[in-house]
């Protein structure tokens, strides 16, 4: 077992949001957090993930190795996806670090 430690810090109106992602390497996939809320905003807001990509400037495969839990999302990423899909800085703990 190998663990990865990512580090996120999220500057909020009054307080760093400090969350600390933890992933654990199993059977070569990286297993970290639940990224269905994520899905279903992405649909509901953009339609699919390929105009979701195409907004966050990325590729689509990008975008399905983040939601898939390959590779993490970076702090700007975060940024500009909870700007796109209409969200607050108070939602991310919520759409990005939910713990499976």
């Amino acid at each position: 077992m190998t663990g990865t430690i990512y580090r996120v810090n999220i500057l909020t109106e009054f307080k760093i949001l400090n969350v600390v992602e933890n992933r654990i390497q199993k059977g070569g996939a990286l297993m970290a957090f639940d990224y269905s809320k994520l899905k279903g905003r992405i649909v509901e807001i953009c339609g699919t993930r390929a105009v979701f990509a195409n907004k966050m400037k990325k590729s689509e495969r990008t975008i399905s190795l983040k939601l898939g839990g390959k590779i993490p999302w970076r702090q700007n990423e975060i940024m500009d996806a909870i700007r796109i899909l209409d969200l607050d800085v108070s939602d991310i703990q919520e759409y990005f670090f939910k713990a499976i």
